[in-house]
């Protein structure tokens, strides 16, 4: 089965079905509902790591599209179409063994991630994706400046043709695509372009989108180990930016885009160490961080829309009084810290031991990590703190409607579930 056409196909035809709807929004979510959940059923019958990588994205997107019904008030073809092609090119991108098929995904996907930023039409929406443009063009050149050269090199456009290509070659293409993966120094736009975006398109950009391109350029380096230390390197830098940035945040979607700097760089560092347990779980950590990441930035938008606000100094206590609410702020936030019973647990865990067994650095890339897991802790719990204490800012009448949360509750109690059970995933993937 070629599951890689089926899901192009599946993808076009959700894309026409949704124009042609454009009048009726409730149809335009069925369809985008429907249309995701036949990609992941088409997705998981490919047992590597990009199907993985895929189911995460259409879990993550079916939540996101449930939500939109509430989140997205205008413009809505606009956002479901672009959406659908986003969520199945991280996919198709993941899965790619041809550099230019992989080259005209990852432009697919740039491109609807630049438009969906400008989503709002405002100044600032505009400036943020003006960035983004800037750096992910430059860093398309470099990548088809690499897979060019690696192409005249090697005679052939298939992804392994890399075992013969040059150094230079594999650099421009790690660069390239560095940008989208939010790499230590290139991660500068990822902050501002999701306080532009709408938090559906959050929620699938830092649950899957940068983590995808993590995987490619670490696919990339798997063919020079010294491209793979620079890489973890790189990682273990992006970890304490990320991290140490995420402190000084007051607006909620900005924290988050900070902690997700940091939670690349884990999958980074695992995926580069040359372990084979602590790449097994860095591809786990895809998962269990997208879940986790992607219920909070929703919440943010629910958040924005209830309170017309996400800065955590002006929405103190909106949980204090709401049981679910409470729940899903402080399950969500610790479960990103990777604590037990959730699937973070297992995946920061394991990526510390496999580390720790690297032949060269081993012990260094460990300490780091070790500390950049205990830094998140301090803002994840000032981030809960600040909503679940009771205070006389909120207004009594003002209070978020429970039921919104239902897809997220799910999200979060899927990363709960899988906590418990995390091997038949990494068997079925084989990972």
């Amino acid at each position: 089965m070629n599951v890689e056409l089926y899901v192009i196909y599946t993808t076009l035809l959700g894309v026409i079905t949704i124009l042609l709807s454009f009048k009726f929004k409730q149809l335009q979510t069925l369809v985008s509902i429907m249309t995701l959940t036949i990609l992941a059923l088409l997705v998981i019958q490919d047992r590597s790591p990009a199907g993985l990588i895929g189911l995460t994205s259409t879990l993550i997107a079916l939540a996101s599209s449930i939500s939109s019904t509430t989140l997205i008030k205008e413009d809505k073809t606009f956002h479901d179409t672009l959406f659908l092609v986003l969520v199945s090119t991280a996919y198709l991108v993941a899965s790619s063994q041809d550099l230019i098929r992989l080259f005209v995904y990852w432009e697919v996907m740039s491109i609807s991630i630049a438009v969906l930023t400008t989503f709002e039409r405002e100044e600032h929406s505009m400036e943020a994706a003006l960035k983004y443009v800037m750096m992910c063009s430059s860093g398309s050149l470099l990548a088809l400046a690499g897979i060019a050269l690696a192409i005249t090199e090697t005679g052939a456009s298939t992804f392994s043709s890399l075992a013969g290509a040059s150094v230079l070659s594999k650099i421009l293409i790690i660069v390239g695509f560095g940008v989208e993966a939010a790499v230590f120094p290139l991660h500068f736009w990822l902050p501002d372009v999701h306080m532009s975006a709408p938090s559906t398109v959050s929620a699938i950009l830092s649950g899957i989108s940068i983590e995808t391109a993590a995987y490619t350029i670490s696919r990339v380096a798997a063919y020079d180990p010294m491209l793979s230390i620079v890489l973890c390197f790189s990682a273990i830098i992006g970890m304490f930016i990320g991290n140490l940035s995420a402190y000084s945040q007051d607006d909620l979607k900005r924290l988050l885009a900070y902690s997700s700097v940091a939670n690349v760089g884990y999958i980074i560092l695992g995926l580069n160490s040359g372990v084979q347990l602590a790449k097994t779980f860095s591809l786990l950590h895809i998962l269990a961080h997208g879940l986790l990441k992607a219920s909070l930035f929703l919440l943010a938008g629910f958040l924005m829309l209830t309170y017309s606000s996400r800065k955590l100094s002006k929405i103190r206590g909106v949980a204090s009084t709401s049981p679910i609410l409470k729940f899903t702020i402080i399950s969500a936030s610790i479960g990103l810290t990777g604590v037990p019973p959730f699937l973070t647990f297992w995946s920061e865990a394991f990526i510390l031991i496999g580390v720790f067994a690297s032949q060269k650095y081993g012990l260094f890339y460990s300490i780091f990590l070790s500390i950049a897991i205990i830094l998140s802790f301090g803002y994840y719990f000032k981030t809960f703190y600040t909503l679940v204490v009771p205070t006389t800012t909120i207004k009594q009448e003002e209070k978020l409607k429970e039921v919104l949360l239902i897809p997220i509750l799910i999200l979060i109690i899927l990363a709960i579930l899988l906590g418990f059970t995390p091997d038949p995933l990494i068997r079925y993937f084989n990972l």
